[in-house]
């Protein structure tokens, strides 16, 4: 399964203001998770993440500290954690901890459904003095989408993204066609042929990894309006996503002013109005 975010922990200032926060995004891996944590600040602010603890189920644990008794997350209405792993040392010499991916064994993506984690830091503020101890509720993954496209009869060679967005809209030159254009390029031979069988993981990929959708602001199912497909001779076509999809699995007219055309079986041209392409292995893997 491709990464997906799994927790957002709000960092608020005295006033109780968002001014920041901490996206931890999930991966499965042999044996346990990859957490991936990326922390947004305002300029000269510091933090040093310390510990990062998982609730299951959000029922409680018996972990409330994890390596040192100042790495933990007492106070509050902690009922306690399951799991827990360090990020940085808590008052150490070492750098700072704000950015970066840390293994938790003997847990899976799955388990996260309904949990509670539960972030503590220190080394926090304009003059590094603070600490925080912060806690978030599990990010679902965006709802599997409905029926939107065919079963492809020959394989897929390629599919096209359109975003109902400028944002990253530069081609094709000089100033763009008023939509955000994402290719997904060389799909193998035993790819799903069923594109509804792996857009929601293309999306959640896009949505931890493309510059565009990395931004709070867009949202990427919301925005996706339908995927151009390409493969074999059959008809290279549009069709519609999500609420825009009025006629099931059927092709559907592309978006007015897209600056891509295409006849037949062809590829879309010019192949350079595409904004940005991303390979089928970096999304999904093989």
């Amino acid at each position: 399964m491709a990464e997906i975010l799994a927790y957002t922990f709000e960092i608020k200032d005295q006033n109780g203001s968002v001014i920041g926060d901490v996206k931890v995004y999930a991966e499965d891996a042999t044996g346990g998770v990859n957490f991936r944590f990326d922390t947004t600040l305002p300029d000269g602010y510091r933090i040093d993440l310390n510990g990062f603890f998982v609730d299951t189920g959000g029922d409680g644990g018996a972990i409330r500290a994890f390596g040192t008794k100042s790495n933990n997350m007492n106070g509050g209405n902690n009922d306690g954690y399951d799991y827990a792993i360090a990020l940085g040392s808590v008052g150490g010499n070492d750098a700072d901890f704000v950015d970066g991916t840390r293994f938790m064994a003997g847990i899976t993506v799955a388990d996260l459904a309904g949990s509670d984690a539960g972030l503590r830091a220190t080394s926090y503020g304009l003059d590094g003095e603070g600490s925080l101890k912060l806690v978030a509720e599990y990010t679902p993954p965006p709802p599997p989408p409905g029926d939107d496209f065919p079963l492809w009869g020959q394989d897929i060679s390629n599919t096209i993204l359109v975003f109902n967005t400028t944002a990253g809209d530069e081609k094709p030159k000089p100033e763009g066609d008023g939509y955000y254009t994402v290719k997904i390029d060389n799909w193998p031979n035993p790819a799903d042929d069923d594109l509804d069988n792996s857009i929601g993981d293309i999306i959640a990929w896009l949505e931890a990894h493309d510059p565009i959708f990395m931004q709070e602001q867009y949202d990427a199912s919301e925005l996706l309006m339908g995927v151009i497909i390409k493969g074999g001779n059959q008809d290279t076509n549009f069709y519609a996503f999500g609420d825009n999809n009025l006629n099931g699995t059927l092709p559907d007219d592309p978006p007015a002013g897209l600056g891509l055309t295409w006849d037949g079986s062809d590829n879309p041209q010019p192949a350079n109005a595409v904004d940005v392409s991303y390979t089928y292995e970096s999304v999904l893997g093989v």
